[in-house]
């Protein structure tokens, strides 16, 4: 891989201005999924993305869905190459907050910053990775074949994406990977999100009788399936954190060397007492840098 910086500084002192004012350009629509009044938006959102990736050797297409748009993007680099999808989101939340001292859709440029709803989450991000893409690509170096896909719900839950992605089978390819260009983990460093935490939902039911029992009668007698329940749930995590469900952590892959390395390095730069005050005063399992990032990023 080549040295990549004289490239970057290249392209940002031919672009940056560009990208300052595509960016301010979004922000000043305000695609706020939640509030329908602000719909129409949405839609004015994704005309305007769908130009701006135009410009940058993409072939857009609008996907209309029960509620607000989609847009899917497409860069055929090689046919002989890998597919990776690009997703990020152009709604954004209401601006209600007391805490704006600004117009939050009218951005503007303080201390290097660019303040406005949605820069970071996640308009200023959907155009870190386009133009990352095309600097790259301009550069003539190998990149896989690209579909990019922004959604306009994400805000208000995502309602349509599985529908819009079902419906768009025609449309989309089958990807190697998958990049979600989202929010950013420690502002001073730039990052890439390459994996992301899953969710899994269980529901537990027990049954010790074939009625109700009234608790002034067998209370304290009959076993209430509810303890029971209680003292089950409470041994699947130990007083570390650790799942202790048999199979769980010896099915979990093992970490590589270029993640632990990463890792460690990630660790130098974290700031314990700033996620600490990030999340309201949590409770931490540790102090330790590395083992907190283990927890995030490795472990269930």
């Amino acid at each position: 891989m080549p040295d990549l910086n004289p490239l970057l500084d290249e392209y940002l002192a031919q672009h940056q201005q560009t990208i300052i004012d595509e960016l301010m350009t979004l922000i000043r629509i305000p695609s706020i999924s939640q509030i329908k009044a602000h719909w129409p938006d949405c839609y004015r959102v994704v005309d305007k993305m769908a130009e701006i990736v135009s410009a940058y050797g993409f072939e857009p297409e609008i996907v209309e869905t029960a509620g607000c748009p989609a847009l899917i993007a497409t860069l055929e680099t090689d046919v002989a190459r890998p597919w990776l999808f690009v997703y990020n989101h152009l709604d954004v939340q209401p601006a209600a907050e007391p805490q704006w001292v600004t117009e939050p859709f009218e951005p503007v440029l303080k201390d290097d910053r660019i303040v406005g709803r949605g820069s970071t989450d996640d308009k200023g991000p959907t155009l870190t990775t386009l133009h990352a893409i095309h600097c790259l690509h301009r550069a003539g170096l190998p990149l896989p074949n690209i579909q990019l896909i922004y959604e306009t719900e994400e805000e208000s839950g995502s309602g349509n994406f599985g529908a819009m992605l079902d419906a768009s089978r025609t449309r989309l390819q089958t990807p190697a990977s998958i990049l979600v260009s989202d929010t950013i983990f420690e502002g001073d460093h730039p990052a890439i999100t390459y994996r992301l935490r899953g969710l899994l939902e269980a529901e537990a039911s027990l049954s010790t009788g074939s009625q109700d029992l009234h608790s002034g009668m067998v209370g304290g007698a009959a076993i209430n399936p509810l303890n029971v329940l209680i003292q089950a749930l409470s041994k699947c995590v130990d007083a570390k954190g650790q799942v202790t469900i048999p199979g769980v952590i010896e099915e979990l892959p093992p970490v590589t060397a270029a993640e632990s390395s990463t890792l460690a390095h990630t660790a130098t730069i974290f700031d314990f007492e700033k996620l600490v005050a990030d999340t309201g005063g949590a409770l931490m399992y540790s102090q330790d840098a590395r083992e907190l990032l283990e927890r995030i990023w490795v472990q269930p």
